[in-house]
């Protein structure tokens, strides 16, 4: 058949009592030229059950309700969900999507589908489509869209509806009450020229007059859209005030061993205790702990409270140590990665008992992420005691993580003269007696604990000169009327005794080649850097590790130097060292002893009875002029495989010479040199020796004319013997 371009119905009809069964085929052709689209908008079978079985139907559409009574889809409250199908047995399948998605996914295909085997919480705005299932058939796809609209219940602290400021005033007149911590809230004022609002709500007042403060909030998936509105009224100021800004950080960077501060009590040194103190950036904070104690440095992290199986339930970090009014405190702080979905670890921060507000919370929970976040007052600014908190109630507790402090603070000029002290900050080797003087008729207040005198508990009235015994930070205000000056802080540093001292007042070493150790210094407070010194480095000198090395035999003193720095005193100490010399070794023998030859004479060189213990070579010259000569360019003679039990060396004299002799041992001991002289003559005639005869010669050694040696006289002839010409039969 062919189709038009009009939405046309065509029928196919099987003919009479020849229906088909099977797969079902619809197909279209078109000419290769002139092709268009094809629409297809229905197709419908009518078919019969010719078998036995009966036919699987479609199960029921499902049914989304309410639980309750109403039949709305608007809600004012998180509710439960119900599907319901009227096929018994139907298995229900749903998906859940934002209200206005334009694209919900199919709960027949959706990879994201949920059985349905209980009612459904709904807390905000949701889209829910449900389709039945049985018996390979789905019901039709079931669509319904609920609308959640909670109130917020946003109102300004106390139902509070006005507020009055003075012109200059920056802060937050009245926090707004947000129990769902929604958000974000915008704000604005009506008339900007009298006060201006912040994006965090905190207000400017400008000049004298009256304003409303607007928030609104714009509503979510959750909750309705909510205002509300405060009127300011602003007034003259009593008085301007006028400030001085400062700042305070502290950021833990540095591991205790390389000289960081922090609270440590971790280690083989671990002490449980709940209260900690540390001084970091020469303020003194206190550090109070609930749950896990344990208190340590990490290099990625910072300062870590609790460990990693227990957590720390409760941190406080505490201190009185800033003057003057807190207008900010930015903590960078985050919980434990390990189970941190799991933990309620949230931080505030207040001072001198006031909340500050992180936005218009007076808490904020923690990531596993470090942020830095910041509190500021929610009205004036306090003055006293800052207090750094951390909370987790949950079941599962993490460790803590705090990785800097930072304050900024404002001191009021008042013109009162601030306290001076008769000794001058610095360091001192005794303790002091200060005395402190103001403007007349002022008062004035001290601690001596660091902590700020107009705020500090600890604060005295000061009435008499206060004795300075040990390392103290003292602080001082003055006060006249209900102002106060600026606080005057001296830091006095009363050093201490190092205490150092050898374990010896002398000792006696020999003199030697040898390094020895040094006698032990004691060095009870650890300082450093020690120097050592040898009076006589001609007797005896130091190495790098203060052990001794002998010269010369002789008397010197070695001491121990320290400089002194801001905790102890210079201080020394010292011990003699006497080096005692050996006695020399046994001077040799030599025989002869010297003499007149008329030719070569052997010489026999024997060492003293000190052989091989203390005596070790022969060192010997028939070249040199003198001892020193000789001992620059000797001949070195020991025995053949340090066999000692040989103590002589022969040696052959053949022209007129001097023989110099020491023999040498450990340590450089040498003996007295032995010194004789040799002179060769030949002889004018010859001696005969009637009574020789090559059948029987005589034990004396013998030579030729040249010399040498001759191991056996076989012949007769001249020779020479105990430097003597001899005629031989």
């Amino acid at each position: 058949m062919t189709l038009g371009n009009t939405l046309t119905p065509f029928e196919f009809t099987a003919p009479a009592d020849a229906y088909a069964t099977g797969d079902i085929s619809i197909e279209f052709a078109q000419p290769d030229t002139h092709q268009s689209y094809i629409i297809i908008y229905k197709i419908e079978v009518v078919y019969e059950n010719t078998g036995s079985e009966p036919v699987a139907t479609a199960p029921a559409d499902p049914v989304i309700a309410r639980t309750g009574s109403s039949t709305s889809d608007y809600m004012t409250a998180d509710e439960d969900i119900v599907i319901s199908t009227e096929t018994e047995g139907a298995t229900i399948y749903y998906t859940m999507d934002a209200a206005d998605a334009t694209t919900p996914k199919d709960p027949k295909t959706s990879d994201e589908r949920t059985e349905y085997t209980a009612p459904i919480t709904v807390t905000k705005s949701v889209k829910i489509r449900a389709v039945a299932f049985k018996d390979e058939q789905y019901s039709n796809v079931v669509e319904r869209t609920f609308y959640m609209y909670k109130n917020p219940q946003l109102v300004f602290e106390g139902n509070a509806d006005d507020a009055t400021v003075q012109v200059g005033y920056v802060g937050i007149p009245v926090a707004v009450s947000n129990p769902y911590n929604v958000g974000p809230l915008s704000w604005s004022s009506d008339d900007e020229t009298i006060a201006t609002v912040d994006a965090d709500g905190t207000v400017h007042a400008l000049k004298e007059g009256q304003t409303n403060i607007n928030f609104y909030f714009d509503g979510d998936d959750a909750y309705l859209e909510m205002g509300g509105r405060l009127k300011l009224y602003v007034e003259a100021a009593t008085e301007e005030p006028t400030f001085t800004e400062g700042n305070y950080t502290f950021t833990w960077d540095t591991s205790r061993t390389e000289g960081g501060e922090g609270f440590y009590n971790f280690g083989s040194s671990y002490v449980d205790t709940n209260t900690l103190t540390a001084t970091l950036n020469e303020v003194n904070w206190t550090a109070n702990l609930a749950g896990d104690n344990r208190a340590a440095y990490t290099a990625n992290n910072g300062q870590a409270f609790g460990a990693a199986t227990t957590g720390c339930s409760h941190v406080e970090l505490l201190t009185d140590g800033l003057s003057g009014q807190i207008t900010e405190v930015k903590v960078k702080a985050k919980k434990g990665s390990s189970s941190a979905d799991l933990s309620n670890a949230a931080l505030k921060v207040s001072v001198n008992g006031e909340a500050y507000l992180n936005g218009t919370a007076t808490e904020v929970p923690l990531t596993a992420d470090f942020v830095e976040y910041s509190f500021k007052p929610a009205a004036t600014p306090q003055e006293g005691t800052i207090k750094i908190e951390v909370n987790q109630t949950s079941d599962t507790k993490v460790v803590l993580y705090f990785k800097s402090i930072a304050v900024n603070y404002r001191i009021e000029e008042t013109g009162i003269s601030a306290p001076t002290a008769s000794v001058a900050a610095g360091s001192y080797d005794e303790a002091q007696s200060v005395e402190l003087s103001a403007d007349e008729g002022a008062t004035i207040y001290f601690t001596t604990d660091g902590a700020d005198p107009k705020t500090s508990a600890t604060a005295q009235e000061y009435t008499a000169a206060i004795a300075i015994t040990e390392t103290t930070t003292l602080k001082a205000i003055a006060k006249q009327g209900d102002k106060y000056s600026t606080v005057a802080e001296f830091k006095y540093i009363i050093r201490k005794d190092a205490e150092l001292s050898f374990e010896k007042s002398e000792i006696t070493i020999d003199y030697s080649d040898s390094y020895y150790q040094g006698v032990w210094l004691n060095n009870p407070h650890n300082v450093s850097p020690i120097t050592y010194t040898s009076s006589d480095e001609s007797v005896v000198k130091l190495d790098g590790y203060a052990d001794l090395w002998p010269i010369a035999p002789g008397e010197a003193t070695i001491t121990a130097t320290f400089a002194g720095n801001e905790e102890y005193k210079p201080a020394t100490a010292s011990y003699k060292v006497t080096i005692k010399a050996l006695e020399p070794l046994i001077a040799p023998t030599v025989s002869p002893a010297g003499g007149t030859f008329e030719g070569p004479v052997e010489v026999t060189i024997t060492a003293g009875s000190d052989w091989g213990t203390r005596a070790l070579t022969i060192w010997y010259s028939t070249t040199a002029a003198n001892v020193e000569e000789m001992e620059s360019d000797p001949t070195i003679w020991w025995p053949e495989g340090n066999d000692y039990t040989v103590n002589s060396k022969t040696i052959t004299i053949s022209e007129s010479c001097t023989l110099i002799v020491e023999t040498r041992g450990y340590n450089s001991l040498v003996s007295e040199p032995v010194i004789a002289t040799f002179t060769i003559t030949p002889a004018s005639g010859i001696a005969e020796q009637p009574s020789f005869n090559t059948q029987h010669p005589s034990s004396d050694t013998y030579y030729d004319l040249q010399g040498r040696p001759v191991s056996k006289v076989s012949k007769g002839g001249v020779y020479i013997t105990n430097g003597k010409k001899v005629f031989i039969k």
